[in-house]
């Protein structure tokens, strides 16, 4: 997918969830490695492609947990397609370089192998349970590439209900072809932990206009703060998941509980805790926020700091003419210091610039504040 700037870039697809002529939209890296004499990786800035997705049975998707083994060999625990691929370091061709794949249980979210590198333990988070593999055989691709492995449960209190645990399995699947039929794209992987890949994409596709849109963070989109999109045309979750399925990610929606991501969202995404600030600041700032003068609270109001209203702040409302709409739904604030960039295509880099654009014509009285003032209300919205 293209996140350059360029629409001339972006290729028109059918959808981004299935496969065209080998050249899938989304590709898994992981960074380069160099082994230490310890035996701990070490990242660099390049990347190792390990799967292409143009019809290899050897899927992999969310990559979330990594361990060295055996001098050149890497395993890689992915969240979206549980399972462990074996990565050998030494082979130059993607398509070669997974000589090892393990099935495992719901949600690997950490792996640790042993001193002797015998045995490696994945801690699968979404059903509670330990895989324990046996490294003697991890670079022998046998039984369809697929090993089997052992699995034992846990017997553990679990705080969230039946549905938001379904909605987080449903959330990173890359497995249910009813949702994602080439498994390579799953909701996890533009928002990852149900937050977001902090990018700005032009999507266009046979079913949807050329449209440039900043990745919102889902700790902003628990039940109260709908209807959902930047232009809030999902009146529910359900209905927002259904048309992404269907229209970006190439399933067919059918016998999928679309209702428990919503269930997810509202119990088990967070948004992320701000680093501390000035308190001194923060406190001026909240008061700026709530003065007339500044107008803030007037549309971002309540405990998720929105009116779940329409409002037309923007001239023009988009960067390009393609992707034009007239109102935008006020979006909630909580974690606004993790989400640079602003606005729904993204053009301001900064909280100071998304508070004194010229094009922000609807966006509150913040123009009118001194530097001070200013300052004081970026520190609030920062601790938010």
């Amino acid at each position: 997918m293209n996140h350059s700037g360029d629409a001339t870039l972006e290729k028109i697809a059918d959808d981004y969830g299935s496969v065209s002529d080998g050249n899938p939209k989304i590709n898994p890296a992981i960074g380069t490695l160099a082994i230490a004499s310890d035996g701990a990786p070490t990242l660099t800035d390049a990347t190792v492609l390990y799967a292409t997705f143009d019809g290899d049975a050897r899927v992999f998707n969310g990559p979330v947990a990594i361990a060295p083994f055996g001098g050149h060999y890497i395993l890689v625990a992915h969240v979206s397609t549980n399972n462990v691929a074996v990565i050998d370091t030494n082979i130059g061709d993607p398509k070669s370089r997974a000589v090892g794949n393990f099935a495992v249980g719901a949600g690997p979210s950490g792996i640790a192998v042993d001193d002797a590198h015998n045995v490696a333990y994945v801690d699968n988070a979404f059903d509670g349970s330990i895989s324990k593999i046996d490294l003697a055989h991890a670079t022998d691709l046998e039984s369809g590439g697929i090993q089997p492995i052992q699995t034992q449960i846990r017997a553990l209190a679990n705080p969230y209900s039946a549905s938001a645990q379904s909605g987080r399995k449903l959330f990173y699947d890359a497995s249910n072809t009813h949702v994602t039929p080439s498994g390579f794209v799953a909701c996890a992987t533009c928002h990852p932990g149900g937050m977001d890949d902090g990018l700005v994409w032009f999507i266009e596709t046979s079913k949807i206009p050329l449209k440039r849109r900043r990745t919102p963070n889902l700790a902003n989109a628990h039940s109260a703060t709908a209807p959902f999109h930047w232009n809030g045309q999902f009146a529910t979750m359900s209905d927002l998941v259904e048309s992404t399925i269907t229209d970006l990610m190439a399933g067919d929606g059918l016998l999928v509980d679309l209702a428990s991501v919503q269930a997810y969202i509202d119990e088990i995404v967070k948004a992320p805790i701000a680093p501390a600030g000035d308190a001194a600041a923060i406190l001026r700032g909240q008061t700026i926020f709530n003065s007339p003068d500044a107008a803030c609270a007037s549309c971002h109001s309540g405990a998720d700091f929105t009116d779940n209203q329409l409002h037309a702040i923007l001239n023009p409302m988009s960067l390009t003419s393609d992707d034009s709409f007239p109102m935008a739904n006020t979006p909630a604030l909580h974690a606004l210091f993790f989400r640079a960039p602003y606005f729904h295509d993204g053009r301001s880099p900064s909280l100071q610039d998304l508070l004194t654009r010229s094009d922000a014509s609807g966006h509150g009285s913040t123009k009118n504040l001194s530097a001070s003032q200013l300052s004081d209300l970026v520190s609030y919205l920062q601790s938010l």
